[in-house]
Parts: structure tokens; sequence; C-alpha cells
């Protein structure tokens, strides 16, 4: 396991690709949570908090496992059963990735749906 702590923009990228799970320690209760999204996209099996924002991108145990928020011992329990289980991080990777397209989250998506409300003006 490596725990690099932040990581700047420019450098991601390159993390990415060397993850298997993607923790989400926190997430703002009232923002579009974008590294969940970019987790789920690169399909890496995911641990984030169990808040209203995040559970609409990921359902717990199907795109991604979630923890209380605030509790780090529930955190690493998580990322520890994660750890033990390489099918179930396959599982919820796939699904992850998959969830991206059928719910049209890529910028792409977003863009042609911003493009189709500008001409209904």
């Amino acid at each position: 396991m490596t725990i690099t702590g932040p990581v700047d923009r420019a450098r991601l990228f390159a993390h990415l690709g060397q993850m298997e799970i993607a923790v989400q320690p926190a997430a703002t209760a009232y923002a579009s949570p974008m590294k969940l999204f970019e987790y789920l996209a690169a399909g890496k099996a995911v641990v984030a908090p169990d808040q209203e924002n995040i559970r609409e991108a990921a359902r717990h145990g199907e795109e991604a496992l979630l923890f209380t928020p605030g509790d780090f011992a529930h955190c690493a329990r998580t990322v520890s059963l994660l750890m033990a289980d390489r099918e179930l991080r396959r599982k919820l990777g796939e699904a992850g990735r998959r969830s991206i397209e059928v719910h049209g989250r890529t910028w792409n998506a977003n863009a042609a749906r911003v493009a189709e409300l500008m001409t209904r003006g």
C-alpha cells in the first residue's frame, strides 16, 4: 500500500493508473463530488463517505463501498475489506465505469446537455 497524501492535478493521472482502490475520505455535502466521478470513470474500486451527494453517483455495494462520514475506523475497515478481495475490487470498478457511461456522467454528455438547453432558449 502506498499513501501519497495530496497529489497535485498535474501528477494525478499518473497516480490514478497505479491505483486499485481510490479513497475519498471526506466530501463536501453540498457539492458535486468530482474526484468520485473520476475514480468511477477510471474503473477503480471506490471507498467514500455515505452521504446523499455520494449516493447520487454510487450505490453502496454496487459501484462503491460507503462508510459512515467522519468514522475513519469504519473507512479503514472498508479499505481492508477491499484489499483482501480482488474480485470485489474488480466488480466495483467495472460497475462504476459502466455507471458513468449509462448515466451520462462524462464531460461530453454534460456539454451535450448544456448545448441542448441553450438551443431551447
